[in-house]
């Protein structure tokens, strides 16, 4: 079962995730934060940056786009194919109220008529316009409102030639506010013929054993915030599993050494990288937003870390923490 790290918007660029897999490893694939297609059907510098197959140093890399017109998708697909990629994965879940407002992401689901319309065109034209042929996944909610819409979501995606559905069990409305229904799991399993991945609240080790020993004919499991609150929580399960003794219920904490190392090393990489410290600054905010839970007794550290309004006020806030 291949293991995937999910996308997340400002943070998991091909920096962080080089670093990521340097220091932690044990992920086979990474997805990009989407790329948002539109009229002009040109790549952004900072979207080509981070596809660039000299930019990233992972073992497969998997370009993500928001889409729903599809001559426009069409005309990014081939410019991520020609850029050396053969597979493309279609964002139609993020819960954002501006993306859904737009119609994209897991506004998508709002309408499965013209969901389905998008996508009868957009493999007729992948089928069609391709020399070599591309192939795309998609990661999906099961609906807008209500649990009655996931089996017609499902209908409508059981009709296509998708190469692989990572499926995040949870209603748009949901967003990251209520478990995830996992009695959803098995009926698309059934139904789809394409293999399936599963993401959501893989946030311990025991969470990733529950997940594979109830559904071992999945694909793979994708993990994204999980990973960002504890990064080592991907091998904690592996070493526990390996050595055949429990798998913890909650992550084991951190090697401070480790996690400081993976800190420097990224900030370092990001601001010899980047041109505009403050953009770090942004970037390295936000995420500590998640592995500020490695340091529950660190409060005033961590507050500087959020109020610091440049990169020096910002390194002594972290040393001041990794101290603490």
């Amino acid at each position: 079962m291949k293991t995937c790290f999910a996308p997340l918007e400002g943070i998991t660029g091909f920096i962080f995730r080089n670093t990521y897999h340097e220091f932690y490893g044990g992920i086979d694939e990474y997805y990009t934060p989407f790329i948002s297609v539109n009229q002009t059907r040109k790549l952004k510098k900072r979207e080509l940056e981070d596809l660039l197959p000299e930019n990233n140093r992972v073992p497969r890399l998997i370009p993500q786009i928001l889409a729903n017109n599809t001559e426009d998708a069409l005309a990014y697909i081939r410019m991520i194919q020609e850029i050396g990629y053969d597979t493309v994965n279609l964002n139609m879940g993020c819960p954002s109220g501006t993306v859904v407002a737009k119609g994209k992401g897991s506004g998508m689901l709002r309408d499965l008529k013209v969901l389905d319309n998008f996508l009868e065109s957009l493999f007729y034209g992948l089928s069609t316009q391709f020399f070599e042929p591309v192939k795309l996944s998609v990661k999906t909610r099961i609906g807008i409102r209500d649990m009655e819409e996931a089996p017609m979501v499902l209908s409508v995606l059981a009709k296509y030639p998708i190469h692989e559905v990572i499926l995040h069990p949870r209603l748009q409305k949901d967003f990251y506010k209520v478990p995830v229904h996992k009695e959803v799991v098995s009926s698309w399993q059934q139904t789809l013929t394409a293999p399936m991945i599963y993401n959501g609240d893989l946030n311990s080790p025991r969470d990733v054993q529950d997940i594979c020993q109830s559904y071992p004919d999945l694909q793979g499991i994708m993990l994204g915030r999980g990973l960002l609150w504890h990064p080592s929580m991907l091998n904690s399960y592996v070493e526990a599993r390996n050595n055949t003794t429990e798998i913890p219920s909650v992550c084991p904490p951190e090697d401070p050494k480790k996690l400081k190392a993976f800190h420097d090393t990224l900030v370092a990489r990001m601001l010899e990288t980047m041109q505009e410290p403050n953009n770090v600054l942004h970037r390295m905010k936000e995420l500590w937003f998640y592995m500020g839970c490695n340091y529950p007794d660190a409060t005033k550290p961590l507050k500087a870390i959020k109020k610091a309004r440049n990169m020096q006020e910002y390194q002594l806030a972290v040393r001041s923490l990794f101290l603490s």
